[in-house]
């Protein structure tokens, strides 16, 4: 019987799994396409005699960026080396130029912990003080370099989180969307990069406080803003699937919103605000690709390619593949996660999809499963907002809520280099006995909630299935010892 019970649960585990339709674009050779347009060869070769004699140049360092992130064993010493002669030969660089450049040599495996780089692109150009004077791609940028490994800031630097993340709040409009010089001038692509910054703070009740554009002092919490700009980017998505742009349809816009959309673990083939006249944003995207390999920056430009455009659309199909293969996020540049973190993340997905709204004792035991990730992993429970809405509705504690302020993680890895392209799958034995775990919590509230006459569609049908598939197996394992003891 115990067996028959563990291929029960075994089976159910497999059900729960993600099943993966047929790509509708092959993205490997589009990728391909774009790096043989750039290196103008036939050699799938990211990091070429070309790019390396153009080390500086913004959109060759895009590409260097593209190589790291898509995970190709590729001349990085070489471009490391360029990158540090580079700096030395040039005598001013400007702060959004360090940005780049240390989120380059991030994605390319360089530790710039203690780096110049990364002090000229944060620690010294950014304080507490002058952050309402800075443009807010370049406030974006340094809290993106701040958390690609969740780096500390120094004692000596005049500068916190909290006050990046309330500044860049202030520049959203109540549209949703963000401004960059004239307050009501919307700038879609800003405001999908801003969704991506503040992702890693999005399960946090912390409240901000920001001055609006009226000079009226305001807090939100991160999930509110962030929703708020989900709302204005798809009002700005035309019926082909492509984002717009100061009235016009943008490639590196499109790119850019495919960027934030898959950040969030918003699955863009399936989320119905992101879908317009039956096209998604993937089908915008390549509404630009051009048969030179290359994308155009817009369609009266369909003739000829782009290179900004061809390394945004790059990175958004890299971005796409990361996000659906179970990778970390395009600007999340740490190691990869374990493969015990990563089955733990994903049954408790799992688990808060499963959960009655009114099941107390188990929204309080998914809490304290979430409380046991490490602070700086638990954005990757995405669905946790689910969780949080019963706590708040019971008025229940969120005892593992973020502070901005504690936002660091461990000393830098050297990273290993991961074909991204290759899908990662929960099927560890760690993740079957956390599996095994939740069914039982699962079963534990199924008791509790039929005694109260309430139980959830989501239960009764996995009730059933359950049940089916045990009749199933009894009926098997019956008829199988029959014909043996004949």
């Amino acid at each position: 019987m115990r067996r028959i019970l563990s291929l029960i649960v075994l089976v159910s585990v497999f059900l729960s799994m993600p099943v993966y339709a047929e790509e509708t674009y092959n993205y490997v050779e589009i990728i391909d396409s774009v790096i043989c347009y750039k290196s103008d060869d036939n050699e799938a070769v990211i990091i070429d005699d070309k790019l390396l004699e153009n080390i500086g140049v913004n959109v060759y360092d895009w590409y260097a960026f593209c190589a790291g992130r898509l995970g190709r064993d590729e001349r990085f010493k070489d471009y490391l080396n360029g990158i540090n002669a580079y700096i030395t030969n040039n005598d001013y660089i400007n702060t959004i130029d360090y940005e780049r450049l240390a989120l380059v040599l991030t994605a390319c495996g360089e530790d710039i912990s203690g780096n110049e780089v990364l002090n000229k692109a944060v620690f010294e150009g950014f304080s507490c003080n002058n952050l309402s004077e800075k443009i807010v791609n370049h406030l974006i940028f340094a809290l993106l370099v701040l958390d690609t490994e969740f780096y500390e800031i120094p004692n000596t630097a005049d500068l916190t989180r909290r006050a990046l993340i309330s500044e860049i709040l202030s520049r959203q409009l109540d549209s949703g969307a963000v401004y960059m010089m004239n307050k009501t001038t919307p700038e879609t692509d800003l405001t999908a990069m801003m969704i991506t910054s503040l992702f890693p703070y999005m399960n946090s009740r912390e409240e901000f406080l920001y001055t609006d554009t009226n000079g009226v002092e305001k807090k939100t919490t991160v999930r509110e803003a962030v929703e708020k700009g989900l709302c204005y980017l798809s009002s700005a998505q035309d019926e082909n699937g492509a984002m717009i742009n100061w009235g016009k349809p943008s490639c590196e816009t499109t790119a850019q919103t495919i960027v934030a959309l898959c950040t969030l673990g918003i699955d863009i083939e399936k989320d119905e605000r992101f879908i317009k006249n039956g096209n998604t944003l993937m089908d915008g995207l390549m509404s630009y690709k051009l048969e030179s390999g290359g994308f155009a920056h817009s369609f009266e430009g369909l003739g000829k390619a782009d290179g900004y455009a061809s390394t945004q659309g790059m990175y958004a199909v890299i971005s796409y593949l990361r996000s659906k293969n179970g990778y970390r996020n395009l600007f999340d540049m740490r190691e990869e996660q374990d493969n015990n973190l990563f089955d733990n993340i994903n049954a408790l997905e799992n688990a808060i999809e499963m959960l009655d709204t009114s099941d107390i004792p188990q929204a309080k035991r998914l809490l304290e499963k979430y409380s046991q990730i490490p602070l700086t992993e638990r954005m990757y429970v995405r669905n946790f907002c689910k969780l949080d809405d019963t706590l708040k509705t019971n008025d229940i504690e969120n005892t593992a809520d973020y502070i901005a302020d504690d936002m660091t993680a461990s000393n830098y890895k050297d990273r290993h280099l991961i074909d991204i392209t290759v899908q990662r799958i929960p099927v560890s034995e760690e993740y079957i006995d956390e599996a095994n775990s939740t069914f039982s919590i699962l079963e534990d509230s199924h008791v509790e909630n039929n005694a109260n006459g309430k139980m959830s569609v989501l239960q009764i049908t996995s009730v059933c299935c359950v049940g089916v598939l045990a009749v199933c197996v009894i009926i098997f394992n019956h008829t199988y010892l029959k014909r043996n003891k004949r």
